[in-house]
């Protein structure tokens, strides 16, 4: 080989040696807060695990992060929602209604018990039950749970300690459920600052983000003046207008059609419905879903 052609060929070596390979996008996957509607949640993701769309991040808001911390840990929607269906939440939520629940109670008895309709900490026995004393430390796929501070006013990521209590948490909706107290906080649902943390995700260096709204067919007007119809309106109220940073920091929305369903539709004929609506709403959306994890910065 002439001197000449020797020094191209190590040229051409170093040439390609310096060309970069694209970097793969990190895809952060926010899951909105909708009370039992959450159930939708779990029929996306199994159809993200059937296509092996697994996502850099997640946050999740409420009902979310339950399905959120479910996902994180590597458990299959399907053994979930079996554990759901078996553990029969209607039944648990009456057991755990305070029926001695007054608002004429005294202060002591406010600031010791919490004043909520349900006694305990119900969502998070329900996972202790399911996954045990799981922590963040434990997870597959980085977790983030959003929560309120009801002292210091302000949103909470969450993101260390108890996957259960975390998610009680962001789930403790107020008056409902009892706030959690950790240290100086007093912690109820994350919707009241942020029910689609989209934005979140961003902040933590997310190159796209899916999310699922399970509010996006809008608010529901009451149809009975049930206190369960009554709270459950209302709450959908305020969430609904805590969404809207998420839904500009979205670049792939998915939109289950959950019309006709409450917070607290609780039947097991419901919760399969949800959890198909869920599926087939991701379903319809999969090759969006796989352009978006596919590609590259």
């Amino acid at each position: 080989m002439s001197h000449k052609k020797e020094m191209n060929f190590f040229r051409n070596i170093k040439f390609f040696r310096n060309i970069r390979k694209p970097e793969k996008r990190r895809i952060g996957l926010a899951l909105s807060g909708g009370g039992m509607r959450g159930v939708a949640h779990l029929g996306v993701v199994k159809l993200l695990e059937e296509n092996s769309l697994y996502p850099d991040m997640i946050a999740a808001t409420s009902a979310g992060s339950v399905v959120g911390s479910i996902f994180a840990l590597g458990i299959k929607a399907e053994d979930a929602f079996t554990y759901l269906k078996k553990a029969n939440i209607r039944e648990i939520m009456r057991r755990s209604y305070r029926r001695e629940f007054s608002l004429k109670q005294g202060s002591e008895h406010v600031s010791k018990k919490g004043a909520a309709l349900i006694a305990g900490d119900v969502v998070e026995q329900v996972l202790l039950d399911f996954y045990g004393e799981k922590t963040f430390a434990d997870v597959k796929i980085p977790f983030l749970a959003i929560a309120s501070d009801i002292y210091h006013m302000e949103e909470v990521v969450l993101e260390e300690g108890l996957l259960a209590r975390a998610c009680s948490a962001s789930s403790a909706i107020p008056g409902v459920f009892s706030p959690v107290q950790e240290d100086e906080r007093v912690l109820v649902d994350g919707m009241l600052f942020n029910n689609l943390p989209a934005d979140v995700l961003r902040k933590r260096g997310m190159d796209k983000v899916v999310s699922v709204n399970l509010k996006a067919a809008g608010v529901e007007g009451v149809k009975s003046l049930r206190f369960t119809e009554v709270i459950g309106v209302s709450l959908d109220i305020m969430s609904y207008a805590t969404m809207h940073r998420g839904i500009e920091q979205t670049d792939l929305m998915i939109s289950p059609d959950l019309r006709g369903f409450g917070t607290y539709s609780l039947s097991d004929g419901a919760l399969q419905e949800m959890f198909d609506i869920g599926y087939e709403a991701a379903k319809g959306q999969l090759s969006e879903l796989k352009a978006v994890f596919g590609g590259s910065v």
